[in-house]
């Protein structure tokens, strides 16, 4: 009666790990095709907001904390940015390179 009752539970564990198995693929691939932050930026906050305002606040030279809630409140809100561009954006805005301080117009 045992045996019977293992033959019917392994295909159901089986059946649960391919479910529940994450894909990492598509992470690896995003990591690997990273876009530039002044695209990043672009692409994912002047969907919503205006550059006076994004820049504005890069001028000010807002902390990677800042930044910080600042996405993950956007991603509340409904803005589609993943963990790796979540981390991307807030290293842009917090720690600006030239292409972002170009996109805002300050000369540095």
């Amino acid at each position: 009666m045992t045996l019977k009752i293992y033959h019917l539970a392994f295909p159901l564990f089986a059946l649960c790990l391919v479910h529940t198995t994450p894909v990492t693929t598509q992470a690896a691939e995003s990591t690997s095709a990273k876009i530039s932050c002044d695209q990043l930026v672009s692409n994912k906050c002047l969907n919503c907001h205006s550059e006076t305002r994004i820049c504005y606040r890069v001028k000010k030279g807002k902390t990677a904390r800042y930044w910080k809630k600042t996405v993950k409140y956007m991603i509340r809100n409904g803005a589609s940015i993943n963990e790796i561009e979540s981390k991307d954006l807030v290293t842009c805005l917090s720690s600006p390179d030239k292409e972002v301080f170009a996109f805002c117009g300050i000369k540095k």
